[in-house]
């Protein structure tokens, strides 16, 4: 099983999902979700109005939201652009993350309240992003495609506005 730092459990479970989006950035399949305050962006060249206190997300690997034993959407699914995916992942907007866990050596479960789940799906062998955190403050962690995880404190970070 893959070995989730506990730093990374006790910070988020408890937060609620305050935004997602799917695409942008580096891929179509691009998958965010917001946990915490939400915080202005300040960059001009994004269509993001506002970051989670934390962000979740890959930028490549598998990923599939499911509700109530019910795969919704996923990273396969036809996407005819950002503003017809999004929409799908709505549903998880002010639910309570209850839980991250391992599903095998690969794979990570989170738990939202009223029985919806992300599973973020590693399809790599490298030292490709799998999946990555991000705060407000520029903490990050990095799960890559080795089952390694990296951390630390980036030293790019623009100064965020609470919404």
């Amino acid at each position: 099983m893959i070995d989730i730092p506990k730093e990374i459990i006790s910070t988020l479970v408890g937060l609620p999902c305050c935004r997602v989006g799917i695409g942008g950035g580096y891929s179509k399949k691009t998958l965010s979700i917001g946990l915490g305050d939400k915080y202005k962006n300040t960059s001009k060249n994004s269509r993001v109005e506002y970051y989670g206190e934390w962000e979740f997300g890959t930028y490549n690997a598998s990923w599939r939201f499911i509700k109530n034993n019910e795969i919704i959407f996923g990273y396969n699914n036809y996407i005819e652009g950002i503003d017809t995916a999004t929409p799908n992942l709505e549903p998880l907007l002010n639910k309570k993350l209850i839980g991250i866990r391992a599903l095998s050596e690969f794979d990570i479960r989170f738990e939202f309240s009223e029985n919806m789940i992300i599973d973020i799906l590693n399809c790599f062998t490298e030292d490709d992003d799998v999946l990555h955190f991000l705060h407000v403050e520029g903490f990050y962690w990095h799960l890559l495609g080795n089952n390694k995880w990296e951390g630390g404190k980036s030293p790019f970070v623009r100064k965020k506005e609470k919404s």
